[in-house]
Parts: structure tokens; C-alpha cells; sequence
């Protein structure tokens, strides 16, 4: 289970089901975080080779989706990067 964090540029691991490290896991929604668990969970119990790489395929469909999410939700809290002067 594991492996790499799907987070761009990140190298850190990924633990059991997760498909972000620890740091990144809680920078998405939590919902979001939920449902990744869910189809990494089920890809790793089908028997079914063709199944598993189409649940591959949506986890990492899903997991960019819910970085582009994060990285939205982050510039809008931050002020978009604008200074404040």
C-alpha cells in the first residue's frame, strides 16, 4: 500500500490507503480525502486487474482534481498572492 504522495513535486510518502502524505492530506477537502481512501481501499481488494487500473485511473483523475481545489481554496485564503500594500 502507499507510495509516493500524488501531490506535485512532493516526494514524501504516502502511507496505508492515503494518496497524500500526511502534510497533504489535510490541505484537501476532507471529503475529498474520504473518497480517495474509498477507491484505493477497493482497488486493493478487487480481484479483477481491469477494474483496479480503471480505479487507478479515477484516484489519480480525482486526487489532481482535489489539488487543483486546494491550491484554489489556498490562493483565494491568502490573497492570491497580491501583496497588501
Amino acid at each position: 500500500m502507499g507510495g509516493r504522495c500524488a501531490w506535485p513535486q512532493c516526494d514524501g510518502m504516502a502511507a496505508g490507503h492515503n494518496v497524500f502524505c500526511c502534510d497533504h492530506h489535510f490541505r484537501i477537502a476532507p471529503a475529498q480525502a474520504r473518497a480517495l481512501i474509498r477507491l484505493k481501499i477497493e482497488a486493493s481488494r478487487t480481484p479483477s486487474q481491469e477494474v483496479r487500473e480503471h480505479l487507478t485511473q479515477q484516484i489519480a483523475g480525482y486526487a489532481a482534481s482535489a489539488v487543483r481545489a486546494a491550491m484554489k481554496t489556498e490562493t483565494h485564503h491568502h490573497g492570491g498572492g497580491k501583496s497588501a500594500a
